[in-house]
């Protein structure tokens, strides 16, 4: 997978085997210092792309100066984004959405 751009800083996606901490198995973590984001090989396609969200947004807090990351909050906005993204095809990129937008015209 190509590095994911989350504000100046490209994090490295790694699929791990039996990704884990001290605290037992983990679906995904994001390493700052070295700016990789690493996800369990034993996800299904959708459970990584939820994963790669709930880190993405990890990353956002940090570089936003947002220490307290709650992972309840975290976790349900990572499923809206993958649920709205998948919902509206057009978002995705930015020439879609514009294209979806009307044009307004000067004047009025």
């Amino acid at each position: 997978m190509k590095p994911i751009r989350v504000g100046p800083i490209a994090y490295d996606v790694e699929i791990v085997d039996n990704l884990q901490d001290d605290g037992g198995i983990l679906d995904g973590r994001i390493r700052h210092s070295d700016a990789v984001i690493q996800l369990a090989a034993s996800l299904s396609p959708q459970a990584h792309l939820v994963t790669l969200w709930h880190e993405v947004l990890h990353a956002l807090f940090t570089q936003a100066g947002i220490h307290d990351h709650d992972e309840k909050r975290i976790t349900a906005l990572s499923y809206d984004i993958v649920q709205v993204l998948t919902d509206n095809p057009q978002l995705r990129s930015y020439e879609d959405a514009q294209a979806e937008i009307p044009k307004r015209r000067r004047g009025r």
